[in-house]
């Protein structure tokens, strides 16, 4: 399933974007994403996903989270966040797993 922004998107929740199938191939468009309450883009449990091509922003939380999803692709991707990692793989099999990180930030937290 390919799915694309054609406009910025933020917003004040907890998650501002969330994964809800396999096989997500997220095209940013150059757009941003922000969440000012926490997550800006959350996949949980959801394999074979590609984001790519954009910025995220998180000032109170981390970017992107990925939990317990195998086979994931982070491409051309800015992502900054002040409470937390860029990019927040939180279990060993999400990170042996997902492969093709190119997401310029401060740092990726397993």
């Amino acid at each position: 399933m390919r799915t694309a922004l054609d406009a910025d998107l933020s917003c004040s929740t907890e998650t501002a974007l969330t994964i809800a199938a396999d096989g997500v191939k997220l095209d940013l468009g150059g757009r941003r994403v922000s969440s000012f309450g926490g997550v800006g883009v959350l996949n949980d449990g959801h394999d074979g996903v590609a984001i790519r091509n954009g910025s995220i922003l998180a000032p109170s939380g981390s970017p992107i989270v990925l939990s317990h999803a195998d086979d994931n692709r982070l491409e051309d991707l800015q992502a900054s966040g002040g409470g937390g990692p860029a990019v927040l793989l939180d279990d060993p099999t999400t990170a042996a797993s997902s492969a093709a990180l190119s997401v310029r930030s401060w740092a990726a937290w397993v």
